[in-house]
């Protein structure tokens, strides 16, 4: 681009040229990373994207994903109070629209995380489905469009629910039962229980994070015949 005429002696021409060059610096100064997850059928996992905001005060972009075997959640951030607003909306069975801006018409957080809840629906085969973010609009406060530097998908691997592993049960001062399992990174597990190891009832269904379920039951009269289970989900 030419500087105006007004704008040619040597000084003023230096002037403009690094203005030019500070606007597009701050204009492409805005970056999303996609994370790579794992999950079992029929768990949920939360998928974290970096954000790297440079100036902007509002961003809009689409997730994208194959709906026929992933369900997502409405996303979600950690920043407490500081959070900029979050929109957001299905678009169709494989987008999810978000939108993030700051209530002040100030500067979003320079670096940032969000999370999308991705559930691997039990029709999901083990291989792994691309997430990737499509639509990316960037608005500084004066509402001058910003074009991002870069976006980096991501992935959710579909992979074989561990088995649930139980540690010892443990009995309370009054005859309560105390149960501990870990789970599969993402997995869902239905706890279920008998009286005869023949029949059994569903108790409740929880998810993990590959950490250590605690419960705790009352006792009852036939406490000492009740067996436990975990089955996976869901």
């Amino acid at each position: 681009m030419t500087p105006p005429p007004s704008l040619r002696a040597r000084g003023l021409r230096a002037l403009w040229w690094t203005l030019l060059l500070a606007r597009a610096a701050r204009a492409g100064d805005v970056e999303l990373t996609v994370g790579h997850v794992e999950a079992s059928r029929g768990g949920t996992i939360t998928v974290p994207v970096q954000i790297h905001a440079g100036n902007c005060a509002g961003l809009q972009f689409d997730f994208v994903y194959p709906g026929t075997f992933l369900w997502s959640g409405y996303p979600f951030t950690a920043l407490g109070g500081s959070s900029p607003l979050l929109l957001s909306s299905l678009v169709n069975s494989q987008m999810r629209r978000v939108v993030l801006y700051s209530h002040a018409n100030t500067a979003l957080p320079q670096d940032f995380e969000i999370y999308l809840p991705l559930t691997a629906l039990t029709n999901a085969a083990n291989t792994t489905f691309q997430i990737s973010i499509t639509g990316l609009i960037a608005a500084g406060a004066d509402g001058a469009a910003a074009t991002p530097t870069a976006v980096t998908n991501g992935a959710l691997q579909v992979v074989t629910v561990a088995p649930a592993r139980f540690d010892a049960p443990q009995t309370g001062p009054h005859g309560e039962l105390g149960l501990q399992f870990t789970g599969g990174v993402g997995a869902a597990y239905i706890l279920q229980t008998s009286t005869n190891l023949v029949n059994w009832s569903n108790v409740s269904t929880y998810l993990t994070d590959g950490g250590v379920i605690a419960l705790t039951f009352p006792s009852t009269a036939d406490s000492a015949s009740r067996f436990y289970r975990a089955q996976t989900g869901p």
